[in-house]
């Protein structure tokens, strides 16, 4: 339903031209995709599944705002890290919660 729809493509648009014409400055574009990650980390567990989502879209928009794609990398790897400690999707989430006794 996804393709067919392409309701993914349509929802990157309307973000990246929202954000594109926010004229957003460089820290508050960084929190902004840092917590759109971290949103998303609740529902996709998947690193790859992830990437695939955002890296069509962030990859791009931070080049234009002067960001190198390495930092872009690294600010979705720093994201989708924390966000798999707290998901409830994630595979080893009850192996977590077993360590900490809960």
């Amino acid at each position: 339903l996804f393709k067919y729809s392409k309701i993914g493509d349509v929802m990157v648009a309307i973000l990246y031209n929202i954000i594109k014409s926010g004229n957003f400055s460089f820290i508050v574009l960084i929190l902004l995709s840092f917590i759109g990650i971290l949103l998303s980390g609740m529902f996709v567990s998947s690193f790859a599944s992830k990437w695939g989502m955002f890296a069509p879209s962030l990859i791009p928009l931070f080049m234009k705002s002067n960001i190198t794609p390495e930092f872009a990398g690294g600010i979705f790897r720093l994201a989708s890290g924390i966000s798999n400690l707290v998901t409830p999707v994630f595979p080893y989430f009850a192996v977590y919660i077993g360590f900490m006794g809960l």
